[in-house]
Formats: C-alpha cells, structure tokens, sequence
C-alpha cells in the first residue's frame, strides 16, 4: 500500500504516448524490459506524489505532458517490499514472466534463493578480459558451425532438387509423370527415348490419342503407356497400351513392337503404405502375359533407379527387364536368389540365413532385398552348427556376420548371390 491518500493524488487521464525520463539509463534491465513491451502500451491515469513518497519513488514512464504513469517503489523503514506501478501492457503474461525470471532475482535475491548469489558479476561490463575472450570464441565457433550448416543444408536441398524425378515418380500424373519417367529411364542408361506428344506438337500436329512413350535402344520397339491413378489400375489402364501396339505394328509394318504400362497406384498414399504386392488384378496379369505386355509400378521403377544408382548396376543388367511380360520383376539378372532369412542375434549381428537355392561360398557378395534398397555386403563368415565353413549348400541353415540392424531385418526377408560375371559384362 502507498499509505494515506493525503501523500499522493490519482490524476483522471488516459492515452497511449509514453516516453522514459531522460535521467534514465537506457541500459537499466528494467527499461530494456520495458522497452520491449510498449507497443499498443496505455494508461488509465496519472500518479502525483508528495514529497513523503516522492524520496522513494523512481518514475519509469511519463505522458507526453510529463505526468508520472509508471514508476517504482522503493523498500522503506516502514516498508521492505518493492512497489512496480504499470500502464496497461498488451502482453502482460509475457512480460511478467521475463520480469520474474529476468529483473526481479536481482532486485530482491531473497525471493529467489535458487538464483545465484549475485549474478551481476556476470554481466558483460564485469567479466575478467579472459572469460570475456572466450566468450568470443565461442561466438566464432556457433558463427562459424552456422555457416557450415547453412552450406550442407544447401547441398541437401540441390540434392533434393536433382533427384526430385524420384518422387514425381510416386507423386505425378500426367504429363509430370511422364517427364519423370523419361528422366528415370535416361538414368537407367536408355538413350533413344521418344516423347510421342512432344513429337507430335513439334510437327504442329494437335494431341493424339497416343503412346505416351517409345523406346528404340533394341530391335524391339517398346510402347510405353503412363497413368498416375488414386486407386488401383482397371482393365483399361493396364491393357490399353495393346491397341497402339496393334496401331503401329500396322504402320510401321513391324511385328517387333511390345507393349509397357507404368502405373503409379494409389498415389496419395506413402508408398510402403500402398498394396504393392498386388496392385493388379490376376484376370490382368493374365490377360497382359496373354497380350506380352509388361506392367510395372512406378514404386518398382523408383526402387530399381535407386538400387541401380547405390549398388552401381550397369545398363546391361537391368535392360531386359523391361521386356518381360506381366507383372515386371526389378530383380537384376546378376542377383541370383540363395535363400531366406530365418533369424537375428542382434547382439552379435549375425544372420541366420536358410539356404534354399544354389550354395553360398565365403567371401561371395550378397545382397538382402529391404523394403526400398537392395544392401550389398560381402559373406566374411560362415557358420553351420558352430563350426566354421567354407561352403553353404542348400538345405543348410548357415550364420554369417552383418551390418544390418534390427530395423532393417525381416524374417523371411530374402537373399541373393551377387554374380560377379555378370557385374563386368
């Protein structure tokens, strides 16, 4: 409380300009709190003091006619408090936080006990040369990791940026779709790709009902028909390539054309989300195998282009994928299929693998198809029945070392013998 009212009067006024008392300091942590919070700040009165109070009282703000509208309190004889008199402030919850977490540990160090004793000493304008030398290198230091940071985040995004086709895979429709696809194909080492509209528009002809694309690398002409579809594929949009097949094997007076649909399936969903094992129907798959047509998902043409990239797979073997009929397996023809994985020891990180095709020689390359990549490792170990061997034959549950993770591991998850041989062709 101030007391008797006779010591002090309550001015009827109201207004928004506030300024600080030039004798001020503007560095008092007090006033650059303020100062902080004085946007949209306003006053309901003014506050006069007689010469009592006035010894004790530290006018903080004024109005523009130089009457007192905030103000502090010193602690008196009769008084040990503080007494902080404020306009009103828009932000009030944030100010009051900063002010007890910031001003009043100094003001009053007894309320806060937590507070380290006099934390003045730590203010810049008290700090020994030494402390405050450091200080600045540690300034340099979190400079100097900022900009490095900002330097591998550029690199992110141009990474992002140049393998954004990647993702339009998964994403696009329409004409997007097909840009991303040609990319992916031209990446898979594919040089005589034809974009049939782009062609088409050049010679001034208007849109056809066409193949979306052709390939020319081989003997074989292959047609390419892209849709980017919410659901799942129809007869139409799988089998539909077979009619331009039918089209240009008459124009063209050739029999060595084939037929390719790429689908992107219910592309608003997360690819692994999405019913990649069966995104066609058998009656489909069966009547494609029928009419040699090739069907391929665009999460399958994302998983090759990625593995082709990582595992630095050659042209070669992958190129007659591209020609198989049905439902296209992204296997490469190097990659021959030994066996499952049966169990993990985590702790020792070893896989047992059961052999089920072929055989598995120390120091053959493997590789374990994971959800997205294909990982390749060498076989640095083997084991059967705790004795060491050499030779793993089918029907043998074997253990060899490994970098996998639990994360990366599935039961049942299968393995292949990578074919040197077939790597140099």
């Amino acid at each position: 409380m101030l007391g008797d009212q006779a010591h002090y009067k309550i001015g009827n006024d109201h207004g928004a300009m506030l300024n600080f008392p030039q004798e001020l300091s503007k560095n008092w942590p007090i006033i650059l709190l303020l100062s902080e919070y004085l946007e949209e700040a306003t006053y309901n009165c003014t506050l006069s003091l007689g010469s009592w109070l006035k010894k004790e009282w530290l006018p903080l703000l004024k109005n523009k006619f130089g009457n007192d509208v905030a103000g502090l309190m010193f602690p008196s004889d009769e008084r040990k408090g503080w007494i902080l008199i404020l306009p009103n402030l828009k932000r009030k919850a944030a100010f009051t936080t900063e002010l007890i977490e910031q001003i009043l540990p100094d003001l009053v160090p007894y309320l806060f006990p937590e507070q380290e004793y006099a934390s003045w000493i730590h203010r810049v304008e008290y700090t020994l040369p030494q402390v405050n030398r450091l200080h600045q290198k540690i300034v340099e230091i979190r400079e100097e990791t900022n900009l490095k940071v900002a330097v591998l985040e550029q690199e992110i995004e141009n990474e992002k940026n140049t393998n954004a086709y990647l993702f339009n895979l998964l994403t696009e429709t329409g004409d997007a779709l097909v840009q991303a696809i040609i990319k992916t194909l031209q990446i898979l080492g594919f040089q005589q790709i034809k974009d049939v509209d782009q062609e088409l528009a050049a010679q001034g002809i208007q849109k056809q009902n066409r193949e979306d694309l052709q390939i020319h690398d081989y003997e074989t002409t292959l047609l390419l028909e892209v849709k980017g579809i919410k659901n799942f594929p129809s007869d139409d949009d799988a089998l539909a390539v077979q009619k331009y097949v039918v089209l240009r094997m008459r124009e063209w007076e050739s029999v060595k054309i084939q037929g390719l649909t790429i689908i992107n399936h219910q592309r608003h969903i997360p690819p692994l989300e999405r019913d990649n094992a069966l995104p066609f129907r058998q009656e489909i798959l069966d009547v494609a195998k029928e009419q040699q047509i090739g069907l391929l998902t665009t999460w399958d043409l994302h998983r090759l282009a990625r593995n082709f990239v990582q595992n630095k797979w050659n042209h070669k073997q992958i190129k007659d994928l591209f020609y198989q009929v049905g439902r296209i397996n992204i296997l490469p023809i190097h990659y021959e299929f030994i066996g499952t994985i049966e169990r993990f020891i985590e702790s020792k990180g070893i896989l047992g693998i059961k052999i089920e095709a072929s055989s598995l020689r120390l120091g053959d390359r493997i590789a374990f198809e994971l959800p997205v990549i294909f990982e390749e490792q060498k076989c640095e170990s083997l084991e059967f029945e705790k004795n060491l061997i050499e030779v793993a034959e089918a029907g043998m549950l074997v253990g060899t070392k490994t970098h996998l993770t639990k994360k990366d591991v599935r039961i049942g998850m299968h393995v292949y013998r990578v074919i040197y041989n077939k790597i140099e062709e």
